[in-house]
């Protein structure tokens, strides 16, 4: 349970239901969410949209054209991006991008290379289980969204599940995050998350902490032990997901500057 003796922290998770919106996704690039989410795609409606915030696509194409993606060729106009990326891929950019933007803050860096590490981690073992690889990186992206976009310093060193849990409930279904993505990060500050997604995100979580030990923000690892289990992930297969997170992970770093 939250606790209610510290108002600080209190005030702090009041302060996410004022948050503007668009301080953190503007108006044009939720409608380029919302076009890409929609059943009927429509290409050149994304384009034009994305035509629209020249500053985006520039952060796209270079996300885009970084060796983390690997695409065989070049991506040089948007046109490109929008059809050989996808609309899954495309939407996991621009929140990536979107994360890359806050973090002109130094105090804020620790919390996004923990969130892009946790991502990568996330699609990692979603590949190894057969689960949706898109939805486990947008879980691990976005998990720490309300410490970054509504950083204070009271926070450090009091980030509770209970507080990270009730953060990401306000925040994301404020900002129109999908529901299941939205239960996926809520669960996963639970002790027991029901759903393969919520363990795959523990799991990342933990093994993000492992692997930025010298700036990460959390020092408390899950039992490692129990969430492989439960995944029927080998060690083994753990060790190889490590050592290509980690040249994923040097790849998207480079980009934070």
């Amino acid at each position: 349970m939250l606790d209610q003796s510290n108002p600080e922290l209190l005030e702090w998770l009041t302060s996410l239901e004022k948050l503007d919106q668009t301080k953190i996704i503007s108006s044009e690039t939720q409608k380029l969410l919302d076009e890409l989410g929609s059943e009927d795609l429509n290409i050149a409606r994304v384009s034009q949209l994305l035509e629209s915030e020249p500053i985006l696509c520039a952060r796209i194409l270079m996300i885009a054209n970084s060796p983390f993606f690997g695409f065989a060729r070049q991506i040089d106009r948007i046109e490109e991006a929008v059809v050989i990326i996808g609309s899954k891929t495309l939407t996991s950019l621009i929140y990536t991008s979107t994360l890359l933007k806050s973090t002109s803050n130094p105090s804020v860096l620790p919390y996004a290379k923990h969130s892009l590490t946790t991502a990568l981690f996330g699609k990692a073992l979603a590949e190894a289980t057969n689960e949706d690889k898109d939805q486990a990186y947008l879980g691990g992206l976005l998990h720490l969204l309300p410490v970054i976009a509504n950083y204070h310093p009271k926070l450090e060193g009091q980030l509770s599940n209970e507080l990270l849990q009730a953060a990401a409930s306000t925040l994301l279904v404020k900002i129109g995050m999908p529901e299941s993505t939205c239960h996926n990060i809520t669960n996963l500050y639970s002790d027991n998350p029901n759903n393969s997604q919520s363990k795959i995100l523990k799991l990342a979580n933990a093994m993000a902490i492992i692997l930025t030990t010298e700036d990460c923000p959390f020092s408390s690892i899950p039992n490692l032990e129990t969430l492989l289990s439960e995944l029927s992930i080998k060690p083994s297969e753990l060790a190889t997901m490590c050592a290509r997170v980690e040249s994923e992970q040097h790849s998207l770093f480079r980009l934070l500057g």
